[in-house]
């Protein structure tokens, strides 16, 4: 577990893979990271995240059926189950969406950025921010697009849930579940606008009004 003690100009080093993470700025609750890594770095599966039993090999992919709609929506899936993304993505790619991957909170935030969504189905354990990271980004970073929010949760793991109570979320669904099933939700989300609310909003100056001299 890597700790930070929130001081300017921090760093933790991690040896073994040439990774330097440095506390660039501390605002309030808020902190700046600067990350220095190499071009391409290994990671094992289980310093990522625990495997899901049952899920050790990858299925083969579900694939719609020819009488399903078609659905021209761009879809972001962030993930750490890898085995589960190739199942969504190749059936909400039959159906003519659009899909893009993450597999951590940073790369989530940087999709965001650079393609936004129509629609982001997140799951609350991502490494490196967790889900609440993202949704945090989406409501503070103006850069970051609000888009519609389907959260899936693993049974009845509510523990990462309860960083997500502060934030707008459209629908929650229990994974694995079932390609058709997860498209029919996204549909349904891609109908719904984004809550604009949460983002905190530049304060408005009223125009000057000259005082009104009292009565005589």
């Amino acid at each position: 577990m890597l700790i930070l003690t929130r001081k300017e100009h921090e760093e933790i080093t991690v040896p073994d893979c040439g990774l330097t993470i440095t506390v660039l700025d501390v605002q309030g609750k808020r902190v700046r990271l600067g990350v220095s890594a190499p071009r391409e770095l290994g990671v094992y599966r289980g310093e990522v995240a625990p495997p899901i039993p049952g899920r050790e090999k990858c299925r083969e992919p579900v694939w719609p059926a020819a009488e399903e709609p078609a659905m021209s929506l761009r879809v972001l899936l962030a993930d750490a189950d890898e085995c589960l993304l190739d199942d969504y993505r190749a059936y909400l790619e039959g159906r003519g969406c659009q899909v893009a991957a993450a597999t951590t909170a940073l790369e989530c935030v940087a999709r965001l950025r650079e393609w936004p969504p129509d629609v982001l189905v997140l799951e609350p354990s991502l490494p490196w921010g967790g889900g609440d990271g993202v949704l945090a980004m989406m409501h503070e970073e103006p850069t970051v697009p609000l888009v519609p929010v389907i959260v899936l949760t693993r049974g009845r793991d509510w523990g990462p849930l309860y960083h997500l109570a502060p934030f707008k979320v459209d629908d929650y669904q229990v994974k694995p579940i079932r390609p058709k099933r997860l498209a029919e939700r996204i549909r349904a989300a891609a109908h719904k606008q984004p809550f604009q609310a949460a983002r905190p909003q530049p304060a408005r100056l009223l125009p000057r009004q000259e005082p009104v001299a009292p009565y005589q």
